[in-house]
């Protein structure tokens, strides 16, 4: 009987990577709890990133993304800004 999920072996630059980010997020998830940094609230749109703001604090993340919500719903944010043109030289 063949196997259900086929895994692909792991190489060393998967396993490295994987062992830094299990060292690194402690520190950046005690980072954020201390408000040395913020929260990251993201805002995408129909599978489109839209942007991503930085909050200090869980609790006002928390707002920020609801009132991101709101924004949305009401029309007040469609799609991604337009980029601005580069002033001519």
């Amino acid at each position: 009987m063949a196997p259900l999920v086929r895994v692909a072996p792991l190489d060393h630059a998967t396993l490295v990577d994987l062992v830094f980010q299990l060292i690194a997020l402690p520190f950046a998830v005690l980072s954020r709890m201390v408000r040395l940094t913020g929260w990251p609230v993201q805002l995408d749109q129909g599978h489109e990133h839209i942007r991503t703001d930085c909050v200090k604090g869980f609790r006002r993340a928390g707002a920020h993304r609801d009132e991101m919500v709101v924004e949305v719903r009401e029309g007040r944010v469609i799609g991604r800004p337009p980029a601005q043109a580069a002033p001519a030289a």
